[in-house]
């Protein structure tokens, strides 16, 4: 854990960045934030986004958290955004069957629980 406070973003070259294999990185979060004193490829790394957070969470250092991902770790403040930077993932998610796949109750109820759970966030 690093003794220097996260006041503005130029601050992270102080702390570990940890790593989660997403395609929004460290250097292009740097860049947005017009940071250019900070190595983006420094720090921990993991193969997965639970482990980065789970790692952040721990004190280990700053991870990019997707908002989905660390609500729960927000509201209940074991973890904090020091910034109001923020990216927009290009990433997308689709739900994909078969046409006549919707007919069957199973796969209804659960594309309507998905479509209800995005439509909170």
């Amino acid at each position: 854990m690093s003794a220097y406070p996260l006041r503005e973003p130029g601050d992270l070259k102080y702390h570990t960045l940890i790593h989660d294999g997403f395609p929004i990185d460290w250097a292009t979060w740097l860049r947005s934030a017009d940071v250019s004193d900070v190595d983006p490829k420094s720090g921990l790394t993991f193969d997965s986004a639970t482990f980065a957070v789970e790692s952040a969470v721990q004190g280990e250092g700053v991870v990019l958290g997707r908002t989905m991902l660390v609500a729960a770790d927000l509201a209940a403040g074991r973890l904090v955004r020091p910034f109001r930077q923020a990216l927009t993932s290009a990433s997308q998610y689709f739900v994909v069957y078969p046409p006549r796949a919707i007919h069957q109750r199973k796969v209804k109820a659960f594309r309507d629980w998905l479509l209800a759970e995005i439509s909170h966030s």
